[in-house]
């Protein structure tokens, strides 16, 4: 949960019957909680875009001239801030909400697997060059998935560069040893072409 502790200046004894409390977030359609800091009382009073006088949330929700706006939306991070006598000002709070880790991995896949579907094509069609280049970068953003090394090494193999194959899956089946595809051609090189390699190739 990601916390925010803000204390408007306490200004004077009591809120202003007349103030607002305005409340944005991005995304929008995102609950609004009131939490007593207190007693831990915590109560839904709308959602964004949203607006209410201070004095209702005083009076009917918070029971306390000082509590906490908890802003929250699945899939992402909860917002919360804290809310003090203001005296006549209105509060006008703009909230950006984090998605949390998962969605942004979720996403971060999804243009992977997009990439490298995009890829395959290029090697079916012999572009081996850009195909590699592509995958190099994909490599460095992507460290821990062998399916790019091993798909660096078959560009290299159908390349007929059979040393830089091997080398890329040898490093498949390091990352993944349950990565059949790259043992096998890896132990096919290793036999067929009698090569070696430095170990830190």
């Amino acid at each position: 949960m990601k916390n925010l502790i803000l204390f408007l200046c306490l200004l004077l004894p009591v809120i202003s019957k007349g103030n607002y409390l305005n409340i944005n977030s991005n995304p929008s359609s995102s609950d609004v909680f009131v939490i007593n800091p207190t007693t831990n009382k915590r109560v839904k009073i709308g959602r964004t875009p949203f607006e209410i006088q201070m004095q209702e949330v005083v009076t009917n929700f918070s029971e306390s001239q000082v509590f906490l706006i908890e802003v929250v939306k699945e899939g992402y991070e909860d917002y919360r801030v804290m809310v003090g006598q203001i005296g006549s000002n209105e509060v006008n709070l703009s909230v950006n909400l984090s998605p949390v880790k998962t969605i942004i991995e979720q996403k971060q896949t999804d243009e992977l697997m997009a990439q490298l579907f995009d890829i395959q094509r290029q090697i079916r069609t012999k572009d081996y060059s850009n195909a590699i280049d592509r995958l190099m970068s994909l490599d460095k953003k992507f460290p821990n998935y062998s399916i790019i090394s091993e798909l660096i090494g078959s560009a290299y193999y159908l390349d007929q560069k059979f040393k830089e194959a091997l080398s890329y899956y040898r490093k498949a089946f390091s990352i993944n040893p349950e990565n059949k595809d790259a043992f096998i051609m890896k132990n096919y090189l290793e036999k067929k072409f009698n090569l070696t390699l430095e170990k830190d190739s």
